[in-house]
């Protein structure tokens, strides 16, 4: 059931959708306005996947001039269901591939820092499970600073970010 997740989630326009929902309830008028450069013919085909999909909702609907405005909503519980547990590691692995794939496309063979837009790093943090917490809590306000600002001469940018406690033996 998790590939549906992985291609749901990962797609580029549907990148820009759910997590503008994420942060307010908006028509699709809305969405048109707050990501302009993707066609109204796109972003609505592009709803309408994550409608079927469950993981965003019609909360109000209203006759506007003979037609109806339906305002949507992200569903939280559908997402809970799509990293439950017994998802997340054929999820991960598969977010990573096709992570992966786009670096090796956009990199080609070419110069490993191709103008500053890619960046690849592992850093070991020291931290308790409380502080730990603190810095997903403050990592996640960093990221709402960048998520939605949706001015000219910015492009989307996949960040992905996990964490493991390292084991005292990693070898099998």
């Amino acid at each position: 059931m998790y590939k549906d997740y992985v291609n749901l989630l990962t797609n580029p326009v549907r990148m820009r959708i759910y997590p503008a929902l994420m942060v307010k309830n908006m028509t699709t008028l809305e969405l048109c306005k707050a990501i302009p450069e993707i066609p109204r013919a796109t972003l609505y085909r592009h709803i309408n996947v994550l409608l079927e999909a469950g993981l965003i909702k019609v909360v109000e609907e209203r006759k506007v001039r003979g037609s109806y405005e339906r305002t949507f909503a992200f569903d939280k519980e559908a997402m809970k269901t799509a990293l439950a547990q017994e998802n997340l590691p054929g999820l991960t692995s598969d977010i990573l591939n096709n992570m992966q794939k786009r670096f090796q496309a956009y990199f080609g063979g070419g110069p490993l820092d191709r103008n500053g837009d890619s960046w690849v790093i592992s850093i070991p943090l020291m931290a308790d499970d409380e502080e730990f917490k603190q810095y997903r809590k403050e990592l996640c306000e960093l990221n709402k600073k960048y998520m939605l600002d949706y001015r000219e001469g910015r492009k989307l940018r996949e960040v992905v970010f996990m964490s493991a406690p390292f084991l005292d033996d990693p070898e099998p």
